[in-house]
């Protein structure tokens, strides 16, 4: 049977677990303890792909890996005294055995079995002030087993990569050396790599890159691309996240399609002017309607500038009517008054989009008798 498993608890004497999967579809378990029984601990067959995560295994009985490929992660194996243990593998059987506390050499009487210890790195790519460097290139090479690895950090500079072969074992040629990984980084064309790295646990690699000053990065939290807003709304300006490498202190200038520059015409709150509000507390707009593109330009103290558009509209929205009765309309949608009761309205809550003008409403009230309920 394949299945999805969690939270599985076999604790006790009555311990132990059967699992032969019909290999159709990859099989998973996780968060789980399992105790074996006076015979068998954990028995699994016939597994085309099980991942196993969080598993923690207390077994004298060696658990069985027959025709399967097995990925434990997080987890662990020791006899019910506390001792290190091991798997039994059959017929062409393959435990990869990842991020998990130590086990013993693993048995078995074939030749097409392979158990594979396996770490994960965590590389951070940093400039000479310590500071993770955005999109980064990396590359990834080994003494064994595994292919280069050629990958673009994400925008926060540190990603964890694998995991990669420590060390192998085989039935024919037993455990292999330990392998080693060498970690280089590329940004802005200027190239390092760090000392070599042994696979024999999760590691954090630092590779670090001397770069010259380097551009702002732009953190651009409000308003949005494309963002809609009624006529002559308050609008947040918000870019103080914006962050440099070299610790260079920012200026900010914002330009309108149509306005030009208008941040020093807007209620400023911050110096550097990378936060300020656009059309506050109804004085005059700094911000005229219309659809119109948004560009932020972001300096350092040397000079170098990067720079953002985005698209808004400031639109004259329709009025929002609000409208309730007394007595409150039925379940079936009609007003039930009692026999010769007005209907009243309330149509207080109406309101127009930043009270640019009166409305003007045309509401017909009726005098409602009590009809038949639907039946």
């Amino acid at each position: 049977m394949d299945a999805q498993i969690s939270g599985l608890d076999l604790s006790g004497d009555g311990g132990g677990m059967y699992w032969k999967a019909r290999g159709s579809n990859p099989s998973s378990i996780s968060d789980s303890v399992i105790w074996d029984s006076p015979s068998h601990c954990l028995d699994l067959h016939s597994h085309s792909e099980l991942r196993a995560t969080g598993i923690s295994m207390f077994c004298d009985n060696l658990p069985l890996i027959d025709i399967s490929t097995v990925n434990f992660t997080d987890s662990s194996l020791e006899t019910r005294s506390g001792a290190e243990s091991s798997f039994y593998l059959n017929t062409s059987s393959h435990l990869r055995w990842i991020s998990s506390d130590p086990i013993l050499t693993p048995e078995s009487s074939e030749d097409d079995v392979i158990v594979d210890i396996m770490w994960m790195l965590d590389v951070h790519t940093i400039n000479q002030n310590l500071l993770n460097i955005p999109m980064a290139s990396v590359n990834i090479s080994f003494d064994q087993f595994e292919s280069d690895v050629n990958a673009t950090q994400p925008y926060e500079g540190r990603f964890t990569y694998g995991p990669f072969i420590g060390e192998r074992w085989t039935a024919i040629q037993g455990w292999s050396t330990t392998n080693s990984a060498y970690v280089g980084c590329t940004y802005d064309e200027v190239h390092n790599t760090s000392q070599p790295t042994q696979l024999d646990g999760d590691s954090t690699v630092f590779c670090r890159v001397e770069l010259s000053n380097q551009p702002p990065f732009i953190l651009w939290d409000s308003p949005s691309d494309e963002s809609e807003y009624s006529s002559g709304s308050e609008i947040v300006f918000d870019a103080r996240q914006s962050w440099d490498l070299d610790f260079d202190e920012l200026t900010y200038s914002w330009a309108s399609s149509i306005d030009g520059d208008f941040s020093a015409s807007c209620s400023i709150v911050s110096s550097n002017s990378s936060l300020f509000i656009a059309n506050q507390n109804q004085t005059e707009p700094c911000l005229t309607d219309g659809s119109q593109s948004i560009t932020l330009e972001v300096c350092d103290s040397e000079g170098h500038c990067v720079n953002e558009t985005r698209t808004i509209e400031l639109i004259n929205l329709p009025p929002v009517l609000k409208v309730g009765t007394s007595p409150p309309i039925s379940s079936w949608g009609n007003p039930i008054p009692r026999r010769n009761r007005e209907c009243h309205d309330r149509s207080h809550g109406d309101f127009r989009p930043r009270g640019r003008s009166a409305l003007v409403l045309g509401l017909s009230l009726l005098r409602v008798r009590p009809g038949p309920r639907p039946g």
